[in-house]
């Protein structure tokens, strides 16, 4: 995810093409390893492209935005075409959602510091005018958000780059 959010921020600097579908096939990678953080960075960044699109009315967003998204489809068609759908089903999906719950029992306190680390990050910040630290803040934002399930340590530590790049 670091590596496919410092691509993305790369390229929007000069809107390179490149820079994009390499942030597209780190951002399919992280989906496998790292599943709903990787669909949510997904999401976000070709959001924000969206976003871009509506706001400045540039087909460029557009096509800098299909080819982030085929290449992260791309990364994940490769490497899933070894496993049968069914078993991913069960093993990612099925088992995770019948037998975490009760392992999942954490306080919020970490996830109440660092969301409000952010914050004050925002309030010190807000005037900035860079694209880049307001995509890097509402990556954040949406990545605390992925640990509610499991706000403990291990799982803020793994996501929390963003504020670090800020």
């Amino acid at each position: 995810i670091i590596w496919a959010a410092y691509f993305f921020l790369s390229g929007l600097d000069n809107n390179s093409i490149p820079n994009f579908i390499i942030s597209g096939l780190f951002t399919g990678v992280s989906i496998l390893f790292l599943q709903q953080k990787g669909i949510i960075v997904l999401l976000t960044l070709s959001l924000f492209l969206i976003f871009l699109l509506i706001k400045e009315k540039k087909y460029l967003w557009l096509k800098l935005n299909l080819y982030y998204l085929s290449a992260s489809l791309l990364s994940i068609l490769l490497l899933l075409v070894k496993w049968p759908p069914k078993l991913l089903y069960k093993n990612l999906i099925s088992f995770p959602l019948l037998n975490y719950t009760e392992s999942n029992i954490v306080p919020f306190y970490l996830l109440s510091i660092f969301l409000f680390v952010l914050l004050l990050e925002i309030l010190l910040l807000r005037k900035e005018g860079s694209l880049k630290i307001w995509i890097l803040f509402l990556l954040q934002f949406i990545l605390l958000l992925t640990t509610i399930s499991r706000a403990d340590y291990y799982h803020i530590a793994l996501i929390i780059f963003p504020i670090y790049a800020i």
